[in-house]
């Protein structure tokens, strides 16, 4: 994780700040899952995924999508894996739907 990301992830605990919390873990998921490192990406959108779940927010299913398609999560509700096309709607992880 870069030292920017790290000092916002730090201020924003400080903070309380959920909702930041929740965008700045899935920034890091996304920047460890693009240097190829599965399992910190997997730690860090768990992290995003906890807060989300606290927080009642809408970024929770597709934090929880993204770890079942990484073997980290049990089938999220309303996905059947044996057909396909009843895939829950991917939510934005970061920003606004």
């Amino acid at each position: 994780m870069n030292e920017d990301l790290n000092s916002k992830l730090l201020k924003a605990h400080a903070e309380g700040d959920i909702d930041a919390l929740i965008g700045l873990y899935a920034q890091a998921a996304q920047d460890a899952e693009a240097g190829a490192d599965l399992d910190a990406a997997c730690f860090y959108r768990t992290h995003a995924f906890v807060f989300a779940l606290q927080a009642g927010d809408h970024r929770a299913e597709a934090l929880q999508y993204a770890l079942y398609l990484q073997g980290r999560e049990t089938c999220p509700v309303g996905y059947d894996p044996r057909r396909p096309a009843a895939k829950p709607q991917r939510a934005t992880i970061s920003g606004d739907p």
